[in-house]
């Protein structure tokens, strides 16, 4: 079995990649960041998100996606991609609600945040109404009104809000977690996002001043859209469900992904040269690890590494690995060639590294 590392080639491939994908509208973790005063910003990526529906006696119809929604059922209600609403109205008449995501980062931005961890912005924004008119604060007796966003692997999440009427802080509010959702109560007319303790940074990650800074090797994926991982690999997904989510890193012995022949897993198709290191996909439902395949009503996903020049009949192959709950040898995927990349379904929590004669 042969395994290519020199140096040369892995350039190559980052050059490759980063050349093929200068028009891709995502480079880093879920969508470009930017840092005020500790508020991470994330930026929605490229590509479809969740769509809003209503959601009634059990059934999920899906819509075309909309960033804004007006609500005069009771219901839930997906917004965005980036928030869940639970409405029950009391009031036979006179309720409704608006909710978007659409408020000018600036003025997220504008208002003190003062907790440990950061802010996911942009957030869902809710607007009560009774009677045609605005309210602060919307009445319990009248109905009630959960706000929910998707838990993520390793991250601790509280839901905050700041009101409309004199914004000074962002305000805690009591979170319950609930099938991987971080829900909070939402009476308030106002802004409404997650706020998260991140994970301890992997050793290494740091860039040094004056350095060309690569895309991240290791991104926690909650959006749809186009991810660079390391200049390694390139993540397409696309999710039609809340509670999905994903971790994709470039492979690493640090996090226990075996990078040589040691390792003992077996490559039949030993004709040609599997080409190293690869990109681990693990897939979540709800903030559990898919032990095996992702399930296609929830979504789609795919992974493409750079054509190398040179090299023929380049496919992607995969071997499933200790979170499943089975493995494999190195099994070949039905390939595709597209922009210069070489392509393939990744729906299994699995390695995944191109080959080719």
């Amino acid at each position: 079995m042969k395994k290519v590392f020199q140096f040369i080639v892995v350039l190559a491939s980052i050059l490759a990649i980063l050349w093929i994908a200068r028009d891709y509208p995502v480079w880093a973790r879920q969508s470009p960041a930017s840092s005020v005063d500790g508020v991470t910003v994330d930026r929605p990526a490229a590509g479809q998100e969740m769509p809003v529906v209503p959601i009634s006696e059990g059934s999920v119809n899906f819509s075309p996606q909309a960033d804004k929604v007006e609500i005069s059922q009771p219901g839930v209600y997906y917004v965005g991609g980036l928030c869940m609403l639970d409405i029950s109205y009391n009031l036979a008449s006179g309720l409704k609600n608006e909710v978007d995501v659409n408020v000018p980062l600036e003025e997220s931005l504008a208002v003190q945040y003062d907790d440990e961890g950061s802010l996911d912005l942009p957030g869902c924004h809710l607007v009560h109404y009774k009677f045609d008119q605005v309210v602060a604060q919307a009445d319990s007796a009248d109905g009630s009104w959960k706000v929910c966003f998707v838990e993520q692997p390793d991250v601790n999440l509280t839901v905050y809000y700041y009101p409309d009427e004199s914004p000074t802080n962002w305000i805690a509010l009591e979170t319950t977690h609930e099938n991987g959702l971080a829900c909070a109560s939402a009476l308030f007319t106002g802004e409404y996002a997650p706020g998260r303790v991140e994970r301890e940074p992997v050793p290494g990650e740091e860039p040094q001043a004056g350095t060309v800074v690569p895309p991240p090797s290791n991104i926690d994926i909650r959006r749809s859209g186009i991810y660079q991982v390391g200049g390694v690999c390139v993540f397409t997904v696309v999710y039609n469900t809340l509670g999905s989510t994903d971790n994709v890193h470039v492979q690493d012995p640090i996090n226990g992904d075996p990078v040589d022949d040691s390792d003992g897993v077996p490559f039949p198709d030993n004709e040609g040269l599997l080409y190293l290191p690869g990109c681990h996909v693990i897939h979540y439902k709800n903030g559990q690890i898919i032990h095996w395949e992702t399930d296609p009503a929830d979504g789609t996903w795919k992974i493409c590494f750079a054509l190398r020049p040179g090299v023929s009949d380049m496919k992607i192959y995969y071997y499933l690995g200790d979170l499943t709950d089975r493995a494999s040898d190195w099994l070949p995927l039905r390939s595709t060639i597209e922009n210069g990349m070489v392509c393939a379904p990744a729906n299994y929590t699995a390695m995944y590294a191109p080959a080719g004669k």
